[in-house]
């Protein structure tokens, strides 16, 4: 959450279980975790990886953790907007919202804190969104560990798709009313993850969580 800016922690049934103010940062559009007790925040305008500890209490997290900086231009109000990480292949994948919309891969994250040596390489996957243009935008990503597939948000164009570890399409699901049990169309979608058990979950402002699971 922004103003102020605050970390939720929430229910598989979306309620609010702690709340943990974000010292120090501005204009967080995106956390991951990381493993080993870790989390990446990721700043919109200022594109700072910033890794703090998973929180045990309820008080302030602060931005003096170790934090990376990627020098991908001034993208205002249009920078990095998603992240999540795959543990196995050591990669974080980020994502741009919009002019251009941008599909990065950052590797050896964990390996650069665990040495304390900067080891990390960055490599522009947008090619693999050329010939997927129903997406408009991109609000956040997801890397399923079990199949090695992406899934990405769009917030513009109300739906998500699933890429394979090469970049094709897999599927794709409508977030408008009338699909996916939805009587509405999600307003706007800017967050979405899936759980070890397949269920998947979004969230959209105004402060909406939807949960999704597959029918039997």
């Amino acid at each position: 959450m922004n103003n102020p800016e605050t970390l939720l922690a929430l229910s598989p049934e979306g309620e609010t279980l702690a709340r943990y103010p974000l010292d120090g940062f501005t204009d967080v559009e995106a956390v991951a975790y990381l493993g080993d007790d870790r989390l990446l925040l990721v700043e919109e305008r200022s594109q700072k990886l910033v890794v703090v500890p998973v929180p045990t209490a309820e008080a302030p997290l602060r931005a003096e953790a170790a934090v990376f900086s990627l020098a991908l231009g001034l993208a205002g109000n249009a920078g990095l907007e998603g992240a999540d990480y795959d543990a196995a292949g050591d990669r974080l994948f980020l994502v741009k919202e919009h002019s251009p919309r941008q599909l990065l891969e950052v590797a050896g994250l964990r390996r650069s804190l665990t040495t304390g040596a900067t080891a990390i390489t960055l490599t522009d996957r947008s090619a693999w969104l050329d010939d997927h243009d129903m997406a408009r935008d991109l609000s956040s990503v997801h890397h399923d560990a079990a199949s090695g597939h992406l899934l990405l948000l769009s917030d513009e164009s109300r739906l998500m798709m699933e890429l394979d570890g090469e970049g094709r399409l897999v599927s794709y699901r409508s977030l408008w009313g009338g699909f996916a049990g939805l009587a509405d169309r999600v307003p706007q979608a800017e967050g979405l993850t899936l759980d070890d058990q397949g269920r998947l979950y979004v969230v959209s402002e105004p402060n909406l969580f939807y949960r999704f699971v597959r029918e039997d």
